[in-house]
């Protein structure tokens, strides 16, 4: 089973930080690490700071043994569009965006294919993300040219922009459309989603497909929206966002639902739905967790424990507290910009709480095998003190595939 973890390099609580000794990460079990290369607001190839921070980071990360894949934030770019005023996206109302870019600008596929190239030949990246490759609402993607493929796609576009008007939640940022009319195949909307989902595919394959030329053997790979994998929200993946699985499969090696509890509001069963549909549809895909909510993450693994998936990545270093057993002990590790201050250990009917201080990088060895393990503490969140919370742990002993005690 492949283990992923994301690293980003825009986490003011990490930043600051010297990166600490990644072996850790390859005592865990990490075969991938996903670097943000390209984050939405500057353009790394001309801040110092953020340069020299992924150097370090990738050159810890390779020499560990670990792939390092770079990755790029596709849809959202406002260094770009500062350089380019005018020619950001254009919504549904007319507005020019000057931090969602026009998915039919060709200087900006230009501008994405230089970065790429120039940053993978920098760090010697094994691979290649894709993120937020997509349109953000209903609302976005409304420009002279996109309007142009939608009608070119059979939609009647005067009829169905007065109709997402109509019906247009702008607090929620939502367009209210009962998804009974997409399934039961009403034609302005279906023709939308296969003219949005074109556009999208079309980006991707003009950044691919020199991609492949220039870099033989490079692994590409997305991190994408779930709902595409869910049979009652297809049109959301569709239409909404311009996702198709299949389309994105096609020219892409890895793909990575990102299945966040916290974020939806789902339960572990659902993070299960997400890989067995990924399974049955023959997508090599990496099932993405998030460590927002420490009470959560142990759900999303175990709802996964009863079919084989491809592998896990973990949302992310710098807000997972990581466990290992060795020798009989058991390791515990912190990535978080903080303190681990407390931590619960919990093994059959024995229970044991104790105080400690484990700074951000460093490991505290434990006497004994434990079954469950809560770690407690503080940390910077964009540069603000969280106070004492419970910190999200994973022990990879919980991960399906775990081969036993490290010696």
């Amino acid at each position: 089973m492949r283990l992923a973890i994301w690293f980003n390099h825009e986490d003011r609580g990490l930043r600051p930080q010297p990166i600490a000794d990644l072996s850790m990460l390859k005592q865990f079990g990490f075969t991938d690490a996903y670097i943000l290369a390209k984050g939405i607001r500057n353009d790394i190839r001309s801040n110092p700071e953020w340069h020299n921070h992924l150097s370090v980071v990738v050159s810890g990360i390779k020499e560990k043994g670990i792939k390092a894949h770079g990755m790029y934030i596709c849809s959202l770019c406002r260094s770009y569009l500062l350089d380019h005023p005018g020619k950001g996206d254009v919504e549904i109302s007319g507005h020019t965006s000057d931090v969602h870019i026009n998915h039919t600008d060709l200087d900006y596929i230009d501008y994405m294919l230089d970065y790429i190239v120039t940053t993978v030949e920098e760090y010697s990246f094994d691979g290649v993300q894709f993120d937020y490759m997509r349109y953000n609402k209903i609302s976005n993607g409304w420009g002279r040219e996109e309007e142009a493929i939608y009608s070119s796609c059979g939609v009647n576009v005067s009829r169905l922009k007065a109709d997402i008007l109509s019906r247009y939640n702008t607090q929620r940022g939502k367009y209210i459309v009962s998804p009974e009319r997409f399934y039961s195949g009403e034609p302005d909307l279906i023709a939308l989603s296969e003219a949005r989902s074109n556009i999208i595919h079309s980006w991707l394959h003009s950044i691919t497909n020199p991609l492949r030329n220039k870099f033989p053997g490079i692994e590409l790979s997305a991190a994408l929206m779930p709902a595409g994998l869910c049979r009652d929200k297809y049109h959301l993946s569709e239409m909404v966002y311009g996702q198709k699985y299949e389309d994105f499969s096609s020219c892409l090696d890895t793909l990575i639902p990102m299945a966040y509890l916290w974020f939806y509001g789902k339960t572990p069963e659902w993070v299960s739905v997400i890989g067995r549909e990924a399974l049955k549809r023959g997508f090599n895909a990496l099932i993405g967790l998030d460590c927002g909510d420490a009470s959560l993450i142990g759900g999303e693994i175990r709802s996964l424990e009863d079919f084989v998936v491809s592998g896990l990545s973990f949302f992310r270093y710098g807000r997972i507290v990581l466990a290992v057993r060795e020798d009989g002990d058991t390791i515990i590790h912190n990535t978080y910009p903080g303190l681990v201050e407390s931590i619960r250990l919990y093994s059959n009917s024995k229970e044991q709480a104790m105080d400690c201080q484990i700074a951000y990088g460093e490991s505290l060895r434990i006497r004994g095998h434990w079954d469950q393990i809560q770690t407690f503490g503080r940390y910077l969140d964009g540069g603000s003190d969280t106070g004492i919370k419970e910190l999200c742990t994973v022990g990879n002993w919980q991960i399906p595939g775990y081969e036993g005690d490290i010696s």
